[in-house]
């Protein structure tokens, strides 16, 4: 049995409004360009979240998408699970030609993914604009060169 998970509501920016996952736990995407997701995650990513997560966040994805910024900066604690969920976005991602870009702005967030060693595979920034490209005072986006993955030989 596949979950069915309801197409994000547009508003008339072209913005989308908070799409929120069953229960008590905190997911929202965005869809600020036509290329790009912004996925935010607030409260705690741990074993009792990490499979929601999987199933909302997944089924977002078509095409269209070159770039997922992964915005943690309202993520309370992480443990285990909570690291494995990021490191599995990173693969998929990295399998499906997609960038993606981590917002951690907190200390105990960046020891946690330092503390795993996947701070190296992460694309890390301070805001969700800077993943975005968006040069600060100018709300002009640049165009940051896009991670794909190399062909395999």
């Amino acid at each position: 049995m596949t979950a069915q998970h309801p197409a994000p509501e547009v508003d008339a920016a072209g913005r989308t409004a908070p799409a929120r996952t069953p229960g008590a736990k905190r997911l929202r995407v965005a869809v600020p360009r036509a290329d790009a997701l912004v996925v935010t995650v607030d409260g705690e990513i741990d074993a009792t979240t990490t499979d929601e997560l999987d199933t909302a966040l997944w089924p977002l994805l078509d095409a269209t998408v070159e770039v997922i910024v992964l915005d943690l900066t309202g993520v309370r604690s992480m443990d285990v699970p909570g690291i494995q969920l990021v490191t599995r976005s990173y693969m998929h991602t990295q399998d499906h030609g997609i960038a993606l870009r981590v917002v951690v702005a907190d200390d105990a967030t960046r020891r946690a993914l330092a503390d795993a060693g996947v701070d190296v595979l992460l694309e890390c920034h301070p805001t969700v604009g800077a993943a975005l490209g968006i040069t600060p005072g100018s709300g002009i986006a640049t165009a940051p060169e896009q991670r794909r993955p190399a062909a395999m030989s």
